[in-house]
């Protein structure tokens, strides 16, 4: 099948992963290209790179409502994993399968798919696909040499306060880790012994699962979509508050590293993921809806 991937236009689309939406949106067109020989054009915003297919640089999600027709015209189906996901508000007779990975969609659009039960809440008719990491790209770090580390960026629901007083109480460095990608990214991971995440604000964030395929625990809050993909008391510990994430690292730096590894294995595999998308997108090629 001919398939079209729409990613951000806002932030570059990277193999190496310069932001959530954009290492989804490479990471599924790469994998419907190796794993399900289909083929992939990826549409993206300036500066992205894709080389397992063509490459489509667009500015706005708006310059596409003009291109329908030819959507239409060259490929069986479109993966969206936009923002907005307006392409279906303004052209819903295309078939188009809605990849809803954040909270800034504030509409229900048909066909969609969500990679959590936090984020099925908000669009309660989507199906769950979870997300699956590579972890032939992700090395593992069986012995750390760090302590603790926070790497969700300084917006302050993603918990950077919360993370510094928490190693406050512990009188404990944290390292923020910040403007580092790819294998640069986990091995600055993979080298601590445990991630905070306190964050109140993320649908359900690919970093613990990233961290897991390093070997290293996350602790999570249990009031946004972290916490799907968190297994409490083996890849690390959902807690309640400060009080209680500061009282879990201990705890968390105990784990297994081996252990929360076959555990983002076990349960969020690429392929299967990959399988997931090869089926709904032929769903919706031909005609299928939800």
């Amino acid at each position: 099948m001919r398939i079209a991937v729409v990613s951000d236009a806002r932030l570059p689309t990277l193999p190496d992963g310069s932001h959530g939406l954009g290492r989804s949106a490479y990471d599924i067109a790469y994998g419907l290209t190796w794993y399900a020989d289909f083929v992939v054009t990826l549409f993206a915003g300036k500066g992205s790179r894709f080389g397992a297919g063509e490459l489509v640089v667009y500015d706005s999600e708006s310059l596409l409502y003009d291109q329908h027709g030819y959507l239409l015209k060259h490929f069986d189906a479109i993966l969206d994993t936009s923002h907005t996901h307006a392409l279906s508000m303004f052209h819903s007779h295309l078939p188009i399968l809605n990849r809803i990975a954040d909270r800034e969609c504030k509409w229900q659009p048909p066909n969609s798919v969500v990679n959590s039960a936090y984020m099925r809440d908000f669009h309660p008719t989507a199906k769950i696909v979870d997300t699956g990491v590579d972890i032939d790209l992700i090395p593992f770090h069986l012995k750390p040499t760090g302590g603790l580390a926070y790497m969700s960026g300084r917006h302050l629901h993603k918990g950077i306060g919360d993370a510094i007083e928490i190693a406050k109480k512990l009188r404990r460095k944290i390292d923020i880790i910040e403007n580092v990608v790819g294998t640069e990214k986990w091995n600055r991971l993979g080298n601590e012994s445990v991630l905070l995440h306190p964050s109140t604000i993320d649908a359900a964030p690919r970093l613990p699962l990233e961290a897991a395929a390093c070997g290293v625990p996350t602790l999570c809050y249990n009031r946004d979509g972290a916490e799907q993909h968190v297994a409490h008391g083996v890849s690390g510990f959902v807690c309640l508050d400060i009080e209680d994430m500061a009282l879990s690292v201990a705890t968390a730096e105990n784990l297994d590293r081996r252990s929360v590894l076959d555990w983002v294995v076990k349960t969020h595999s690429f392929s299967a993921m990959i399988g997931q998308y090869s089926s709904l997108l032929a769903t919706v090629a031909n005609g299928g809806t939800w």
